[in-house]
């Protein structure tokens, strides 16, 4: 079997932890989790990031979603619109990925031909077991070109 680049996972993920932690540190993002918890205590809940509110530990004593659990989620869908959240967090994160991407552009270069490696090698797997036939000269013409999209590069 040919040899596949493995990814080390475990410096991956201490990258994907640092960038999310400093996302968090963000100044634009200290401040509208400020207003995000300013906008849930207005709706009568008390947490102080939007971590907080899906990992309350009273959802954990039913099964089901409760009324309580219900009204929580649905202020923090509207607090997060309200304070356009998502869009502030994101931006914050993406720009931090981009900067340890740019410091580390030989461990991503590796990421990203480890990543390729290993979806080459399942794609075989696939179109193999597919057992391709004539006038299907690859996965994508087996299952239809709209799944055979690339991921994004690094």
């Amino acid at each position: 079997m040919r040899y596949v680049d493995t990814i080390d996972r475990k410096r991956l993920n201490g990258f994907i932890r640092d960038t999310f932690e400093a996302s968090q540190r963000d100044p634009a993002v200290v401040t509208v989790f400020g207003e995000w918890s300013a906008c849930m205590r207005a709706a009568g809940f008390a947490y102080r990031v939007p971590a907080d509110a899906p990992a309350d530990p009273a959802w954990a004593l039913s099964k089901e979603a409760t009324a309580p659990e219900i009204a929580v989620a649905e202020a923090d869908v509207g607090c997060k619109r309200a304070t356009g959240l998502i869009a502030v967090w994101s931006a914050a994160e993406e720009a931090a990925q981009l900067a340890v991407i740019a410091a580390h552009r030989e461990d991503f270069d590796l990421f990203r031909r480890a990543r390729d490696a290993e979806l080459g090698a399942a794609r075989k797997v696939v179109e193999e077991r597919l057992a391709v036939g004539p006038g299907q000269s690859s996965l994508a013409g087996v299952m239809g070109r709209s799944r055979m999209r690339r991921p994004v590069a690094w």
